[in-house]
C-alpha cells in the first residue's frame, strides 16, 4: 500500500502545486453556494494553505528532483520562478479581495474561479506541447474574465454605470478572444501542416527558412502583441481597469499579464534564432518600446486618475521589457540577461504595486472616487504609511539603493559602454543608430518615469487643504512595510554586487544566474 502510494506521488511530479490548487477548487465545490460567515473563512482558509503549499512544493520538489521534460511539459528553474511569481500574486490578491469582497453574496463562486484560474495558469506555464499551451492559456483567460465578471456584480444590468462596465469588460475580452484566435490559426499553421509538436522541435529543425513556418511565427508574435495590448491597442484595457472593481485591476496586472509575458518566453529561443538578422526586425522593436515607454508616460501625464496613473506606468515599465529584446536584437546584451530582465521587471512591478495600489485602493473607497487630488496631504496625516509608501515610489522612479534603481540602471549600463566603446556585436552603421536611439530612449524614459512618480509624492507632501484626513487600518502599515524592506533589501544587495562583492540576499550573484 505504501509502495503504491509512494508509485503515486512520484508519477504527480512536476503537478504537486496545481495538484494543492485542484485539490482545494474540489472541496471549495461542496461550499460553493453557501453565503454563512463561517463557510466564508473556511474557504479562505483553505486557499491560503492550498497556495502557501502549492509555493512549497513547487520550490522543494524541483531542488529535491531537478528538471522535468517530456512531449507535453517542462518543469526547469524558468517554470518554477513564474510559478511562484504567480503564485505569491495569488496570495496577495486573495487577501486583499478578502478584504473589500467578503460580504459579497457571489464571494464563495469567485473564490472557487480564483482558485481555478491560479490552477490553469500553472498548466499552462508547465505545458511544452503547441496544443496543450494553446488549450491551457485559453481556460485561464476565460477562468480571468469569469473572474472579472463575477467581481463586477450581478449579472442583470440596471443602471448606465453598470453599462459601462460591463461594456468595457466585453470590449476588453474581446481582443483578448481576438488574440487567441490569432495564437490558434498560427498554431494551427505550425502544427497542422508541419508537424512541430514543441517550439524546441523548431529551434532544432532544418526547416527555419520555411515560408510557411515563418508566416506561422509572425502570426503567432502578432497573437502575442495584441494579447498584451501594447500601444496603440492599450485603449479597452485603460478603460477596464478605470471602470472595473479594484480587485479586477489587480488580477488583470499580475493574471492576465504575466500569462502573456510567459507565453513570450516560451518563444523566446525562436525569436533568439532569427533576431539579429533583419535590421527591419531590429528598428520593430525599437520603435515598439519607444511608442510603449513614451505613450505610458504622457498617458500618465495627462490623467488625473490614480488608476489610470497607474495603468500606463504599467504600460511604460512594460515597454522596457521590451526595450531589453530590442537591446539583444543588436547585441548589446546577451540572451541570459533578458530574461533576467523581463523577470525582473515582473517581479518589481508586484513588489511596487502590491502595496501602492491597497493603499490607492483604500482611499479610493473613503473617498468615493480615485482622483488623485484624494491623495493630497496623505503622508502629513499618515505620517508613518506615508513615510514607507514615499519610499515604495521613490523605488518605483529609480532611487539608488533600491531595487528599482538596480533594475533601471541594468538599462543604462549599455550607454555607457557604448561611450566607452567596449560594446562587441556592431556590424554596421545601422546598428549602432539603433543602439544611440535606444540608450537615449532608456534615459529619457527612465527621467520622465520618474517625473510622473515625484508627482504623485508632491501631491502627498502637500497641504491636505479640502481633501481631509484619510485614517489607514494598521493593517496596511505592516503590509506595506513588508514590501518597502523587500525593495530596499535587494537593492542594498545589488548595489553590492554591482560593486563587486557577493549578494548578501542570497550569497549567489543574482546578475549571473541563467534560467
Amino acid at each position: 500500500m505504501l509502495t503504491l502510494l509512494n508509485d503515486t506521488i512520484n508519477r504527480l511530479y512536476p503537478f504537486y502545486s496545481s495538484a494543492c490548487l485542484a485539490g482545494a477548487a474540489l472541496v471549495s465545490i461542496f461550499f460553493g453556494l453557501s453565503d454563512r460567515k463561517g463557510i466564508k473563512v473556511f474557504l479562505i482558509f483553505l486557499s491560503v494553505c492550498s497556495i502557501f503549499a502549492s509555493l512549497f512544493f513547487n520550490i522543494f520538489s524541483f531542488l529535491k528532483s531537478g528538471s522535468f521534460s517530456d512531449f507535453l511539459f517542462v518543469f526547469d528553474k524558468l517554470q518554477v520562478v513564474e510559478i511562484s511569481i504567480i503564485l505569491f500574486s495569488a496570495i496577495n490578491i486573495l487577501l486583499l479581495f478578502s478584504i473589500y469582497n467578503f460580504r459579497k453574496q457571489s464571494f464563495s463562486k469567485i473564490l472557487i474561479i480564483f482558485q481555478v484560474a491560479v490552477f490553469l495558469i500553472t498548466i499552462f506555464i508547465l505545458s511544452n506541447n503547441l496544443i496543450m499551451i494553446f488549450c491551457s492559456l485559453a481556460l485561464a483567460v476565460a477562468g480571468i474574465f469569469q473572474l472579472v465578471t463575477l467581481l463586477a456584480g450581478q449579472s442583470d444590468i440596471r443602471t448606465e454605470s453598470e453599462y459601462l462596465v460591463k461594456n468595457q469588460i466585453i470590449r476588453f475580452f474581446m481582443v483578448a478572444s481576438f488574440s487567441l484566435i490569432v495564437l490558434f490559426t498560427g498554431f494551427s499553421l505550425i502544427f497542422g501542416v508541419l508537424d512541430f509538436k514543441t517550439f524546441v522541435q523548431i529551434v532544432q529543425s532544418d526547416k527555419l527558412e520555411n515560408p510557411l513556418l515563418r508566416t506561422g511565427l509572425f502570426i503567432i508574435f502578432t497573437g502575442i502583441f495584441t494579447y498584451l495590448f501594447i500601444f496603440p491597442l492599450q485603449s479597452a484595457y485603460i478603460k477596464l481597469i478605470k471602470r472595473t472593481e479594484g480587485i479586477s485591476a489587480l488580477i488583470i496586472w499580475f493574471f492576465y499579464y504575466p500569462a502573456g509575458i510567459f507565453l513570450f518566453l516560451k518563444l523566446f529561443d525562436i525569436f533568439a534564432t532569427f533576431t539579429g538578422k533583419n535590421i527591419f526586425l531590429n528598428a520593430a522593436l525599437y520603435f515598439i518600446a519607444l511608442v510603449c515607454i513614451a505613450g505610458g508616460n504622457i498617458g500618465a501625464v495627462k490623467t488625473t486618475s490614480l488608476r489610470r496613473i497607474m495603468s500606463f506606468l504599467f504600460l511604460a515599465t512594460l515597454g522596457f521589457s521590451i526595450l531589453s529584446l530590442a537591446f539583444f536584437s543588436t547585441r548589446l546584451i546577451e540572451s541570459a540577461a533578458v530574461l533576467r530582465l523581463i523577470i525582473a521587471n515582473t517581479v518589481f512591478l508586484i513588489f511596487i504595486y502590491f502595496p501602492v495600489y491597497s493603499i490607492f485602493l483604500e482611499i479610493e473607497r473613503q473617498k468615493g472616487s480615485d482622483s488623485i487630488e484624494n491623495i493630497r496631504g496623505f503622508a502629513r496625516n499618515n505620517k508613518y504609511s506615508g513615510i514607507i509608501l514615499i519610499l515604495i515610489l521613490l523605488s518605483f522612479a529609480g532611487l539608488a539603493g533600491t531595487s528599482g534603481y538596480i533594475v533601471k540602471i541594468i538599462f543604462i549600463q549599455p550607454f555607457i559602454d557604448i561611450l566607452k566603446a567596449q560594446t562587441a556585436g556592431w556590424t554596421g552603421s545601422s546598428f549602432i543608430i539603433l543602439n544611440y536611439t535606444g540608450s537615449i530612449a532608456a534615459i529619457a524614459g527612465w527621467i520622465f518615469f520618474a517625473a510622473n512618480i515625484i508627482r504623485m509624492l508632491i501631491y502627498m507632501v502637500r497641504s491636505p487643504g479640502k481633501a481631509g484626513k484619510i485614517l489607514v487600518p494598521k493593517f496596511y502599515h505592516i503590509y506595506i512595510l513588508f514590501f518597502c524592506l523587500i525593495l530596499i533589501y535587494t537593492g542594498i544587495a545589488g548595489l553590492m554586487e554591482l560593486t563587486g562583492s557577493t549578494s548578501i540576499l542570497t550569497g549567489i550573484p543574482v546578475f549571473s544566474f541563467n534560467f
